[in-house]
């Protein structure tokens, strides 16, 4: 049951509020409550102290998380972040905040008191810090993160019932839209080889695999999939805009093939005929797609 709840969807926001909220509120707690023996720094020393270990966090988490999403791309992915991923990422920015107050707490005692051993007082430092801090945030995390996922799932599913509900409007106009159908691309490989030629109305959807992309098409009452070394950014734009979209880095699809919307805490999807691929949407692309869907 647990296990089940933590994969559930989350939607990945990672912004300069993500930097600079925790990093303030450090700043202010070490400020006004003064924490540890922050109480016996004078007021104008802990002002000071304070800003210093703010942006040694701000910078910390924001650098920590372009690193763990370049080390681990696959498990920092928008597409795959779960509760229990946005769980892991708060633990990692807790434990910032407090191994960089230890730190400086250490530094400043030892500033003050040049006979003191640091190496036998980081352990218990550090402790304290931990107690306190996990004691003052984990429940508001939690209960945090379960409100932005229930806000986020209703939010994303009202819109992908919108969406749904402009999408079944616009079929029976794209149905009947005949004349870019009849029209032929040609896919080139990037030594310029033709490797396939469809019609337009054959296109399903387009997915990009590195240096290749997958054609996924119709071939008579068949789904055939071609692999092309080509980069997806030259077929885009050899591709008529008012039917075709693209909704993420990694897809292309044929309005045509588009049946159905779907929504979740971490964004939206699309279904399409013939096909059980799952087609993300990208958080950035949403509005764009109201718009494409009803042009």
């Amino acid at each position: 049951m647990i296990n089940a709840f933590l994969k559930k969807p989350y939607p990945f926001i990672f912004n300069r509020y993500s930097v600079w909220v925790p990093s303030s509120i450090t700043f202010l707690l070490i400020i006004f409550l003064a924490p540890l023996g922050f109480s016996s720094i004078d007021f104008l020393e802990r002002v000071v102290i304070a800003l210093v270990i703010a942006l040694i966090i701000a910078g910390t988490i924001h650098f920590g998380v372009i690193g763990l999403k370049k080390l681990l791309p696959s498990h920092m992915s928008e597409d795959t972040w779960t509760i229990g991923k946005e769980f892991l990422l708060y633990v990692f920015v807790l434990s910032v905040i407090i191994l960089t107050i230890s730190c400086v707490f250490i530094a400043v005692v030892m500033y003050q008191y040049d006979s003191i051993n640091p190496s036998k007082i980081f352990l218990n430092v550090f402790l304290r810090t931990a107690k306190i801090t996990f004691g003052i945030c984990i429940i508001p995390i939690v209960v945090s993160i379960l409100i932005e996922q229930k806000n986020y799932q209703k939010r994303q599913f009202l819109k992908a019932n919108q969406l749904s509900e402009k999408l079944k409007k616009e079929i029976s106009s794209i149905k009947n839209e005949k004349s870019k159908g009849e029209e032929k691309i040609l896919f080139r490989s990037d030594n310029n080889d033709i490797e396939l030629q469809l019609k337009f109305e054959d296109i399903m959807f387009i997915k990009s695999e590195g240096n290749y992309i997958e054609v996924h098409y119709q071939n008579k009452h068949n789904v055939a999939k071609k692999v092309i070394r080509q980069r997806m950014k030259n077929i885009e734009m050899s591709l008529p805009k008012e039917n075709f979209f693209r909704c993420h880095n990694r897809f292309i699809v044929n309005k045509s093939f588009i049946t159905n919307i779907n929504g979740n805490a971490r964004g939206l999807s699309l279904e399409l005929a013939n096909s059980d691929e799952t087609i993300n949407v990208s958080r950035t692309k949403i509005k764009a797609l109201e718009s494409f869907l009803v042009q």
